[in-house]
């Protein structure tokens, strides 16, 4: 690759944070930083000039990244296989098409609630609802089905969220994800501490997408544990 047909990429405080996609822009200044140059072909592929060799990434994927394995993670259901066959423990659940609701309640109540329901296909958490119990199935259900045809039911575990990056045998970085939250200012109601948290959401590139949505399974989840949309929270 020459240089006369390298774009470099822009300097952080002139990139336009709604055109380039984050994950690819963070992989593209690492590369930059360390003296590989870079060309975007379009927001979220760029290809990295390693020392004389082309070296390209779509968001996060690189050449080391097989279809295969590309098509299981992005599959809930396939990955629960994938990883069982492999050994490794996994929640007791399995995919019903999006027209056997009837039976993928049937089988909630036999694994016992509460439960997880979520679209087999996609990312991101969307269309996801966790700690689902009876009343509020049907609403989890119709967010799953949204997203996909093919929806995942399985045994609901508490805990922290996290995910791992591995590379060969090695576990090389992880990174822990937060539920939604809002801080109280002894002044506003939950609902208004939600609309406001969503506002800022909308002013960042990475969130202005994926607002905090008040389904009925977290409505019903933050009733139940004393948080009304109404209630007014303290300041810590």
């Amino acid at each position: 690759m020459t240089t006369s047909r390298v774009r470099k990429l822009p300097a952080t405080d002139d990139v336009e944070l709604g055109y380039y996609h984050v994950s690819s822009q963070l992989l593209a200044r690492a590369f930059v930083a360390n003296g590989y140059p870079v060309e975007w072909l379009n927001k979220n592929t760029f290809i990295a000039d390693v020392r004389g060799h082309d070296v390209g990434f779509s968001v996060t994927r690189g050449p080391c990244v097989s279809t295969f394995a590309s098509h299981v993670t992005t599959r809930k259901d396939f990955t629960h296989t994938f990883l069982a066959r492999a050994g490794l423990e996994v929640a007791n659940g399995r995919a019903f098409p999006a027209d056997k609701h009837a039976r993928a309640r049937a089988y909630a109540e036999k694994l016992g609630w509460p439960v997880v329901v979520k679209p087999s296909h996609g990312s991101a958490g969307r269309g996801i609802t966790l700690e689902v119990r009876a009343e509020t199935f049907e609403d989890a259900w119709a967010s799953a089905t949204e997203r996909d045809g093919s929806v995942m039911v399985e045994s609901y575990f508490p805990g922290a969220e996290a995910r791992f990056v591995v590379v060969g045998d090695r576990c090389v970085a992880a990174a822990g994800k937060r539920p939604p939250s809002v801080v109280g200012d002894g002044t506003s109601t939950l609902a208004e501490l939600v609309e406001a948290k969503n506002a800022l959401r909308r002013s960042n590139p990475l969130y202005e997408k994926r607002p905090i949505k008040l389904t009925e399974a977290r409505i019903e989840a933050l009733a139940r544990r004393g948080f009304p949309l109404d209630h007014v929270l303290a300041t810590n």
